[in-house]
């Protein structure tokens, strides 16, 4: 979830005004946007402009991640928020320095072999009944997709498509537990315009 290729200001890529938008792709970002995820437990592997976003949803968010320049950006922005800094074995692991489990855990960074697989092996453990798990690019980590997929307790909803910082179709996957029963938020799609003509 780090847009380094375009430098640091691209932290503050918008959805609408004035907020941050993660890097998951256009499709998957209008899905969550509907979700009331307010006072949610959230876990992130991978920290960066998704860790903004979330707190914007009201969330109790917790994060780690393997980059302390990025850290210390985000950090600027919201002195408060929990990343860690993990590297190694550690960036995986330290989902276990908290005690509590998460209604929504996000897989993005980790960028050694097999962290992501390792990751998802953690995150069905720590999820509670009724959340999801967000396995962002899980078009290029077959075998960490393909691992999640084969829990029957889960929805798979893959949302192909387009993201802020590039212009190659990636996937952002899903995994709804089949118990899940947050409340919806109604709302204009993201790049809609309200118009009576259209009413």
């Amino acid at each position: 979830d780090q847009p380094r290729s375009r430098g640091l200001g691209d932290v503050y890529k918008r959805q609408g005004v004035g907020k941050p938008l993660p890097l998951y792709t256009y499709p998957c970002i209008e899905y969550l946007t509907n979700i009331d995820f307010k006072n949610a437990n959230v876990f992130e592997w991978g920290c960066g402009n998704s860790s903004l976003w979330w707190l914007a949803q009201g969330v109790k968010y917790y994060g780690v991640d393997t980059d302390i320049k990025w850290i210390n950006i985000v950090k600027n922005v919201e002195p408060e928020i929990e990343i860690q800094h993990k590297t190694g074995n550690k960036f995986v692991q330290a989902i276990d320095n908290i005690d509590n489990n998460f209604d929504v855990i996000v897989i993005d960074g980790g960028h050694e072999k097999g962290a992501k697989y390792r990751c998802v092996k953690l995150a069905v453990e720590r999820l509670n009944r009724g959340g999801i798990i967000i396995l962002d690019n899980s078009d290029m980590h077959r075998q960490s997709k393909e691992l999640l997929d084969s829990y029957e307790e889960f929805i798979p909803v893959h949302f192909n498509g387009l993201r802020s910082i590039t212009v190659e179709a990636i996937t952002t996957s899903c995994y709804v537990h089949r118990e899940f029963n947050r409340k919806t938020i109604i709302q204009t799609p993201i790049g809609g315009v309200l118009s009576l003509i259209h009413i």
